[in-house]
């Protein structure tokens, strides 16, 4: 059984199983370690932390103990892995929907360009539309925004267009997600 969130601020989000002291429940004042002791490879992840993070992208929600089993590293030394990531890598656990799901099958991503850059990246900020936002170096935005239908897809680009003028607008609609967020780091070759 999870407790509040208050008492374990970081596993809470991932471990679903029955957690003690020796199966990963972390205090805020363990000591941190670091990514890498080495300077000329300093930020590189061990091989070590690549197995734990390819756990927890398989399954965030996995147990520091299930961790330990699934890579055969143990669970103490699965503890003090994830300390140092939490801390040096920034771990999220955030939650990913699937907007099908929920009666918004239609997604678009744009390209745009204005004059005004600082005003667009405002505008789009604040946009409830808008699901991921980022600034680009050939253009001032690229984005993507989620509709129910068609309707709401057109007034979207037509309050785009009335209230930031673009000087380019290209727009694709995403037909189907082949892979996301998928990435893991890779252990340096020395």
């Amino acid at each position: 059984m999870l407790k509040s969130f208050k008492k374990l601020p970081v596993l809470t989000a991932i471990n679903t199983e029955k957690t003690t002291p020796s199966h990963g429940v972390l205090s805020s004042d363990a000591p941190a370690a670091s990514l890498s002791r080495n300077p000329h490879t300093e930020g590189m992840l061990s091989e070590k932390h690549v197995r734990i993070l390819q756990q927890l992208r398989a399954n965030a929600r996995m147990s520091l103990a299930r961790i330990g089993r699934a890579t055969g590293i143990a669970t103490s030394t699965v503890f003090d892995s994830y300390q140092v990531l939490q801390c040096e890598a920034n771990l999220r656990h955030i939650t990913i929907l699937d907007f099908e799901r929920l009666g918004y099958p239609l997604r678009k991503q744009y390209l745009l360009r204005t004059g005004d850059r600082r005003a667009a990246l405002a505008w789009l900020k604040k946009h409830p539309r808008i699901n991921n936002l980022y600034r680009v170096d050939s253009h001032d935005a690229f984005f993507e925004a989620i509709f129910a239908n068609m309707n709401e897809a057109e007034e979207f680009r037509q309050q785009l267009k009335q209230e930031l003028k673009p000087k380019e607008l290209k727009e694709y609609d995403v037909l189907e997600e082949l892979k996301h967020e998928a990435f893991v780091p890779t252990v340096p070759e020395e």
